[in-house]
């Protein structure tokens, strides 16, 4: 398990006003299968200093408030701050951007699967992939 720096979401809102800070109760009341999107640090200061990422609880600590989780997306930037696709890291309710209940999450994915089971529904990834190929096609023959 790694405890990588982190930046405090909450000091961060409170110093730039870029973004509200979601409610303490949100981010201090998140239950193991729920997301969290966290920032880890690097670099001295200037330029991109952080790079913000989700991590899925897997456990939470009541005792000390801390949430434990694996990341759950690929990162661009893991040669800085050693934060890596499904790495299990700990982090507080004080470094949360943002959350996805898992309750959430299930109701995103319900929606999806109900639409894309309607007739007529287009995958567009596909179908730029088939234009794609088409198009390929052409200027090979076209040779």
């Amino acid at each position: 398990m790694k405890t990588p720096p982190l930046k405090n979401a909450v000091e961060i809102s409170e110093l730039h006003g870029k973004f509200d800070t979601l409610p303490h109760i949100k981010r201090a009341n998140l239950e193991v299968g729920d997301s969290a999107k966290v920032c880890a640090i690097f670099g001295s200061g200037e330029g991109l200093t952080g790079e913000r990422f989700w991590v899925v609880i897997t456990k939470v600590d009541k005792a000390t408030g801390c949430y434990q989780g694996f990341v759950n997306n690929c990162l661009v930037h893991s040669a800085s701050h050693d934060v890596h696709f499904r790495d299990v890291i700990l982090f507080e309710p004080r470094h949360i951007y943002d959350v996805v209940l898992r309750s959430e999450a299930a109701e995103m994915n319900r929606k999806r699967r109900e639409e894309m089971s309607k007739p007529g529904f287009k995958n567009v990834s596909l179908k730029a992939h088939e234009e794609n190929k088409t198009l390929q096609d052409t200027d090979d023959t076209s040779a």
